[in-house]
């Protein structure tokens, strides 16, 4: 890991950084009421599911808002021969939505590319992460439930 940023792509008032451990402790301290849902439904504290993004993923980024601060961090990889696709984040995220949602559409391309297809779940209830995710292209299918709470399964195909 490193301890310091060697990446570092302008999207508006957005800026797409290299991960850094200080990031993790922050975007776990500050995660989205859904985001850390999610996490716990499957078993893992924010913190511990960026921390795995970090280890096992082929490449993970942060993003960081005009404040300076890390907002939400994102990646991709492949287990089990799936290959998947998460973000975690904090809801300055709303605070910085538009250059958001134009930077993380040309990222989600960006990192689903040496794929044919990236999926992962989302919980059900969490509208704003539907919507978005519909926004850069993702299909739903299967509903299913981790601890009780209700998820749908999404696929995005890389074209």
């Amino acid at each position: 890991m490193q301890d310091k940023r060697y990446f570092e792509q302008q999207e508006g008032s957005c800026v797409v950084v290299n991960p850094l451990l200080s990031d993790v402790d922050y975007l776990s301290d500050n995660i989205r009421y859904m985001d850390n849902l999610e996490c716990h439904s499957v078993g893992l504290t924010p913190h511990k599911a960026m921390m795995l993004g970090l280890i096992e993923d082929d490449i993970t980024f942060t993003v960081i808002a005009r404040s300076g601060n890390p907002m939400a961090m994102f990646g991709a990889g492949e287990s089990n021969g799936n290959a998947y696709i998460w973000l975690l984040g904090t809801d300055e995220i709303k605070d910085n939505r538009y250059d958001f949602l134009k930077a993380t559409r040309k990222w989600v391309g960006i990192i689903s590319e040496p794929y044919d297809a990236v999926c992962n779940y989302v919980h059900a209830d969490n509208e704003v992460a539907i919507k978005w995710l519909k926004f850069c292209g993702a299909k739903f299918s299967d509903n299913l439930s981790f601890n009780n709470e209700p998820f749908q399964r999404f696929t995005i195909i890389n074209n």
